[in-house]
């Protein structure tokens, strides 16, 4: 009986262990001469709750970007530096993030992407 008690305890904590590492989503964002923004489907999960951040770290070359939903150039638009960390808090800054690399080599962010009630 203890047996069958504790094997339904540690299936039952296997399950909660799959859906906490579900709570996020990952989405490498490859940013050239044309200003990128989350792919749609990243930010919200199939049974449709919104992203509540996503956050990452640029790597290879600097980029500028803006939240409003503007289009950066490569003069315009807050900086970020390689090695830099981002955080985009919010379902309206998540859709409206473009960005845009500043020089001739394309910058690399990897996502990820948390959602609330998870």
């Amino acid at each position: 009986m203890r047996r069958g008690i504790l094997l339904s305890t540690v299936f039952a904590l296997m399950a909660g262990l799959a859906v906490a590492q579900s709570a996020a989503k990952k989405e490498t964002i490859t940013i050239a001469g044309t200003a990128v923004g989350f792919t749609a489907s990243t930010l919200t999960t199939d049974d449709g709750v919104q992203a509540s951040y996503c956050q990452g770290r640029l790597e290879t070359a600097q980029v500028r970007y803006y939240l409003t939903g503007d289009t950066p150039t490569s003069a315009l638009g807050t900086l970020l530096e390689v090695g830099d960390f981002i955080t985009i808090p919010g379902i309206t800054n998540l859709r409206q993030f473009k960005a845009i690399r500043t020089g001739t080599v394309s910058g690399s962010i990897q996502f990820q992407c948390f959602f609330s009630g998870r």
